[in-house]
């Protein structure tokens, strides 16, 4: 027999954010999976946003499923006059087993862009879980970045190519993740892993990889043939080729046609059974690039820890520094969804002095308030600190 497990499980839904037009708008680019059928004990699930409505009146923000239905319960109206960017959250119980295809329907407003969604995620509350579903976000564009196109462009896409070999025209929008199968248990049989992509080709099949850093070799493809945001993926086994322990990952786009692709976000799942340890990623910063202390709560993420089973608490970002040191750290807001007033959380700076290439770094165990909010913080670097990501990362264990 195996102990039952509590967690919470963060699925990130906008790599680039979004924005109201003068009509509603479906976004394909933020469509996003989610496995019912590999989630037990299901008490809720949350639909968290951060978002600004400089509108008059109060717009809708809400999910719309597979079959382009409204998904009852998952709305949230963003009060008009919210000129900073402000965490909301709902919780609704979807159907218990099945999977869906979620993506965000925002409304329309008196003008455009008036209504900006700068994050979206979903939290899936299990309680005593024997199964479970992790996501792990691999790419971002700049963290205020957000736009109302849903179709290829340079604004809406984390990334553009015509060249026929894997690459990354903008590398510093790819995370790098560090596979630690110690940090899993147990990794189910079969396709445990699922690599995911919303890509698009003009004219020609858009490919995405999960690529091996370390070996220098591709671990797996998806790709496309649709010239709209269309959400693709593959499943393989913990033991595929090129998938090794203990090294690093990202992801790369190509176009064999020399047509140009554009990837709007990916990322990598991994099913989880027989549960004991695990670990799950709140990503509190996307793509970012600076000289100046910038505190952004635009990624803005509310911790609620007693719905783990003892749960650990680390701050991890991937990133490199054009000279000199870049400092970043996670900070804490208490209680409150916008605005500023946060403050540091100890032992949680990060020092970058890596040139040219992002290295993961990882803090020890923090200690936090249960039921905080967190958001990330950059200090002053003349030399440019460059962040493709980061993360509050909450890990689960069996009782001692």
């Amino acid at each position: 027999d195996f102990p039952r497990m509590n967690l919470t499980v963060p699925i990130e839904m906008l790599d680039v954010g979004v924005a109201s037009s003068t009509s509603a708008i479906i976004f394909s680019r933020s469509a996003t999976t989610y496995k019912g059928s590999y989630y037990d004990g299901v008490a809720s699930v949350a639909f968290e946003i951060v978002a600004t409505n400089t509108d008059a009146s109060a717009r809708a923000v809400q999910l719309y499923d597979e079959s382009t239905a409204a998904v009852s319960g998952a709305l949230i109206n963003v009060p008009g006059s919210t000129s900073v960017p402000t965490r909301f959250t709902v919780n609704w119980t979807p159907s218990a087993g099945v999977d869906h295809v979620y993506r965000l329907r925002l409304a329309a407003t008196t003008s455009a862009n008036q209504l900006t969604v700068h994050n979206a995620r979903l939290l899936v509350k299990q309680v005593s879980a024997n199964q479970t579903y992790v996501y792990i976000p691999m790419t971002s564009a700049g963290f205020s970045n957000n736009t109302n196109l849903d179709i290829a462009s340079p604004s809406s896409a984390v990334d553009q190519t015509t060249l026929p070999s894997l690459g990354q025209s903008l590398p510093d929008r790819y995370a790098v993740w560090r596979k630690n199968t110690a940090a899993w248990s147990a990794i189910s049989t079969g396709g445990a892993w699922t690599f995911e992509a919303v890509l698009s080709g003009a004219g020609g099949t858009a490919q995405a990889a999960l690529y091996n850093r370390t070996t220098a070799n591709t671990v797996i493809m998806t790709s496309t043939a649709m010239s709209t945001p269309t959400l693709v993926n593959i499943s393989f086994s913990n033991g595929m080729g090129n998938f090794g322990d203990l090294e690093n990952y990202d992801v790369r786009i190509a176009s064999p046609s020399g047509a140009a692709v554009s990837l709007y976000k990916a990322g990598l799942g991994v099913h989880l059974d027989n549960l004991r340890n695990a670990e799950v990623y709140y990503r509190v910063m996307k793509q970012f690039s600076n000289t100046a202390t910038v505190t952004s709560a635009h990624q803005r993420a509310q911790l609620d820890l007693s719905s783990f089973s003892n749960p650990l608490v680390f701050f991890e970002a991937i990133g490199l520094v054009g000279g000199g040191t870049g400092v970043v750290e996670l900070q804490t807001c208490g209680v409150v969804d916008s605005g500023g007033g946060c403050g540091s959380v100890g032992s949680s700076q990060l020092a970058f002095m890596n040139l040219g290439t992002p290295v993961v770094q990882r803090t020890g165990a923090l200690s936090v308030t249960d039921g905080d909010r967190f958001v990330f913080n950059s200090f002053v670097n003349a030399s440019s600190t460059t962040l493709q990501s980061a993360t509050a990362v909450v890990t689960i264990a069996p009782s001692p």
